[in-house]
């Protein structure tokens, strides 16, 4: 993330991720710039600045949480349940996700779903430390897209630097940690393994997903990532800007993960520079302008189902 966003990391801790845009279990961001710049995300949404649901604005909670991931090794063996599973603790959510690759390493891979086995070939492979095994692999270079719908195991290699969005949950079930000791008390971390298994589901929507070309002009392509079809709780498309564009956000809402470039936007009266590494929440119902000022310029935009994508012009 140093590398690639310029950010500022400590020098003696390892830094896995960043947590970009979030308010959910008495947790939340505070807005850096722009007009509500200092205050916390969680109070805009209780006060109505941002829409959502009744009982989200009640609780401070925004529906989607955005992340950078750095893996510099493999990640644990998880597993998330879906949406009102009786696992789930009282007034939790579950969890899907999707990630989008940003930089890899040579031979850098993501693993998500099994390989034909069921809970019992799992739970032996867990206890005789050969998951490994039953992983399905996907090697991954920049701008692949990946999905990982609720209940399906996955993990995430070394070498890889991705953009992940998700429902906002913090409820994961371990199932395997390739073997691994806390360095900070000498012991294994602790596994889920019957929690993990009990959540466990193949989903045929699970992995690779193919971007659809939904436009292509000069100095514009946008690509269709994630329709409602495949996931109802969030739809993601990329834009490449190479020139200047102008554009309306629709309600209530997107959101930007700049992955590449940076450029200026104009939104209102309100000029911003997006540089790569930046999360940005815009309010619908605007119109905007973006002006690469280091091009190309790739975003990611996500939405809500049935709320339809940015008109870019």
């Amino acid at each position: 993330m140093a590398r690639l966003f310029g950010r500022e990391l400590p020098a003696q801790t390892p830094v896995g991720e960043s947590w970009e845009l979030f308010a959910f279990a008495g947790r939340s961001v505070r807005v850096g710039r722009g007009t509500s710049a200092g205050r916390w995300l969680s109070e805009l949404i209780r006060s109505g600045r941002v829409p959502v649901s009744e009982a989200e604005r009640r609780s401070g909670t925004f529906p989607l949480l955005f992340k950078w991931i750095d893996a510099n090794r493999p990640l644990s063996v998880q597993v998330h349940p879906p949406d009102d599973h009786p696992l789930l603790p009282p007034g939790h959510r579950g969890k899907t996700e999707c990630w989008v690759v940003v930089d890899a390493e040579p031979g850098a891979e993501l693993y998500v779903g099994l390989q034909g086995a069921g809970a019992e070939e799992l739970r032996e492979a867990v206890r005789c430390g050969e998951v490994e095994r039953l992983l399905r692999r996907e090697p991954v270079v920049p701008g692949d897209v990946i999905f990982v719908p609720s209940g399906t195991v996955h993990a995430i290699g070394a070498g890889v630097v991705l953009a992940e969005i998700q429902q906002p949950s913090d409820v994961t079930f371990r199932l395997y940690d390739w073997q691994r000791v806390d360095p900070t008390t000498g012991q294994p971390r602790t596994l889920h393994v019957e929690e993990g298994l009990a959540c466990l589901c193949e989903h045929p929507q699970a992995g690779r997903v193919r971007p659809v070309p939904v436009h292509r002009s000069d100095g514009l392509r946008l690509e269709s990532l994630l329709t409602e079809r495949q996931c109802p709780v969030f739809v993601l498309q990329r834009a490449t800007v190479s020139r200047r564009v102008r554009g309306t956000i629709p309600r209530p809402w997107s959101v930007w993960m700049v992955v590449q470039g940076q450029a200026v936007a104009a939104v209102g009266n309100r000029r911003e520079l997006l540089r790569s590494g930046d999360t940005a929440l815009i309010l619908g119902d605007a119109d905007f302008e973006l002006e690469p000022t280091a091009a190309p310029v790739v975003l990611l935009e996500t939405r809500l189902p049935d709320t339809g994508f940015t008109a870019w012009l």
